[in-house]
């Protein structure tokens, strides 16, 4: 009995909890939890606190008798004998029979409902197996803040949930690429207010190279196609752009070169991202946070980030093809989670792939390559243990390699586990865009040539980042405290610096 009665308490979450003390009377016991005051009866409600508090306890007493008569009833109806048969022969066998007949052709549409603060089972871990198991297109997963295991309660309207699967199920699906809407001022300004925090308190400098080699402030120099501007129109001599560069710790850089696009040249880049990204993921948290959700509702605990908002495609071959065929400034970043979720010495670390297939995917469609390289983000954090750290920590460890495991991955050799860093004073972010690579005469069929423009551009991307470690030492405002200083007695924005001066890129 005991044990059933332990199984029992993980069953109600918090609020589920409060309602039980509410509906005994347990809560007019505890200060401040019951009338409030400033009426005009306070003085009389202050004589009268001791009867009250009596009749409250009485009350309490009875439904908390009530209650316990209630599990005592439950635990009758289900004895350790019965509660062992169904794990042993209900869950375990159940498990062994229905998992080998689960796969993408499945072919019955699925919902799942699941809780993020189940503490009986693992609800959201299983959301996420069976999406990943069934695929996004048959399996539909929602996952409930803060709803613990009988997640049936007021809270929820199932006919609403269900209706509005259905309505999705029966809609055909939509090309990420052909038709995204680009969002209104508002839905942009709301989109991007953290960022601008992140900008604010980096001060990004920006940089970019023309065609001859000169290397400019801002980010002007680099080719975008006419109709990448709010309200631009495509042209013949257009053609399709795709930035890559080196990705920084934790996939901050994302948003600061979405934002400073569309600030300097109201051009819209669709990112490249992780599936998790592109549907509202934010990198910082995913290789320990949740991991099931549609997009719909809110599933990852908070509104759509800047880039579900801004249109990000899931990264793909063929999404990368559409995108350059279509002509559409794109940003990739080659070495995905691996350079987010770098480890210990691998700071500013190009850490790409052997083949390049997007020279050939740009190449296919004559598009212009533009390489970029960063830096700033990883001076901002002191890294305390990477992924091998916490992966090879005593029980943590297991815990954290089962939940990434379950985890959507772009590539085989993923490990989306994220460094525990502690936040240091913020330094300059630093960008800088390099001199444009045009595939005009680049045959996307010779895949020897390509290969050798591709260890081209990151040997491009690797001498930028040489450039700019070198470069930000001119920079009297570097470091924060500096640019701190100097704002708050110029009330302004510290200047930002003028590195490269009459200076070419190789």
């Amino acid at each position: 009995p005991a044990g059933v009665a332990a199984l029992m308490a993980t069953v109600p979450d918090e609020w589920q909890a409060n309602a039980f003390l509410d509906a005994v009377g347990a809560r007019k016991l505890i200060p401040g939890g019951g009338k409030q005051s400033g009426s005009a009866n306070d003085e009389a409600a202050t004589s009268m606190q001791p009867i009250d508090f009596m009749l409250n306890l009485a009350q309490t007493g009875d439904g908390l008798i009530q209650g316990l008569g209630m599990l005592n009833k439950v635990v009758d109806m289900l004895p350790s004998a019965t509660l062992e048969h169904r794990l042993k022969n209900w869950l375990q066998q159940g498990c062994l029979d229905v998992n080998p007949r689960l796969s993408r052709n499945f072919g019955i549409p699925t919902l799942v409902i699941a809780g993020s603060g189940d503490r009986m089972i693992p609800s959201e871990e299983e959301a996420t197996r069976l999406r990943q198991t069934l695929g996004g297109l048959l399996c539909t997963t929602r996952v409930l803040k803060n709803t613990g295991h009988a997640a049936l309660d007021p809270r929820l309207n199932m006919t609403r949930e269900i209706e509005m699967w259905g309505r999705k199920m029966s809609m055909p699906p939509k090309d990420p690429i052909k038709d995204f809407v680009m969002p209104s001022m508002e839905v942009r300004e709301n989109a991007t207010a953290y960022v601008q925090t992140i900008r604010q308190l980096a001060a990004p400098a920006f940089f970019s190279t023309n065609k001859d080699g000169k290397i400019d402030p801002g980010v002007g120099n680099v080719p975008l196609p006419s109709d990448s501007a709010v309200g631009g129109t495509m042209t013949n001599d257009d053609v399709g752009v795709l930035l890559v560069g080196n990705h920084q710790l934790y996939g901050l850089d994302l948003g600061v070169i979405i934002t400073q696009f569309l600030e300097d040249r109201e051009s819209l880049l669709r990112g490249l991202a992780h599936p998790l990204v592109a549907r509202g993921a934010a990198m910082a948290g995913i290789g320990m946070g949740t991991g099931a959700g549609d997009g719909e509702g809110d599933p990852f605990g908070g509104p759509a980030n800047i880039f579900k908002q801004f249109g990000a495609v899931p990264v793909s071959g063929r999404n990368l093809d559409t995108l350059m065929r279509e002509r559409k400034p794109s940003l990739l970043f080659p070495g995905g989670v691996r350079e987010v979720y770098h480890k210990k010495g691998e700071d500013y670390k190009v850490i790409w792939p052997e083949k390049g297939e997007f020279v050939r995917a740009a190449a296919k469609h004559n598009a212009t390559i533009v390489p970029f390289s960063a830096i700033g983000i990883a001076d901002s954090f002191r890294m305390v243990a990477d992924s091998n750290d916490i992966l090879n920590a005593p029980i943590v460890g297991d815990y954290v390699q089962q939940r990434a495991s379950l985890l959507p991955k772009a590539r085989d050799n993923e490990t989306f586990v994220a460094p525990l860093s502690i936040p240091q004073l913020p330094a300059r972010f630093y960008f800088l865009f390099g001199k444009p690579v045009e595939t005009f005469n680049l045959d996307y069929k010779d895949k020897e040539e390509c290969q050798r423009v591709y260890e081209s551009i990151r040997r491009d991307v690797e001498v930028g980042i040489d450039m700019l470690l070198a470069e930000r030492d001119k920079d009297p405002f570097r470091e924060y405290p500096a640019r701190l200083f100097y704002e708050t007695v110029n009330q302004k924005p510290a200047p930002l610096p003028d590195l490269f001066t009459n200076k070419d890129k190789e």
